[in-house]
């Protein structure tokens, strides 16, 4: 995860803390690439690295009306959604840092699931 969180702490605000971190997989067309989604003391960021180039997406606390976690033999779930759609989601998440993930996400939002 070094080398993924280093690339995507270029994409912070300045000031902006890093309050908790997971692992996955972030689906972009055919493939699943190496993502993290960030909690920050701001937003959720979701930030993914391909062959060529990277994606960033982020979404303000205001704006999060809920987190999802499943699990599945590959691995967790995480969608973090608004009201009714999904705006982030990766896969294959096997991070032991989830709970905390999810807690500072459900604090900081406001929300109950």
């Amino acid at each position: 995860m070094g080398d993924l969180m280093q690339a995507a702490t270029t994409h912070l605000d300045p000031g902006e803390t890093v309050l908790a971190s997971v692992q996955g997989r972030w689906l972009t067309g055919p493939r699943r690439a190496p993502a993290l989604l960030i909690a920050t003391d701001r937003r959720v960021v979701i930030y993914g690295s391909k062959m060529i180039g990277e994606m960033v997406a982020s979404v303000p606390y205001s704006q999060v009306a809920a987190i999802a976690v499943s699990r599945s033999v590959l691995g967790s779930v995480v969608a973090i959604n608004n009201a009714g759609s999904t705006i982030i989601k990766i896969e294959r998440v096997k991070d032991p840092n989830l709970p905390e993930f999810q807690r500072i996400v459900r604090e900081r939002s406001g929300s109950e699931t």
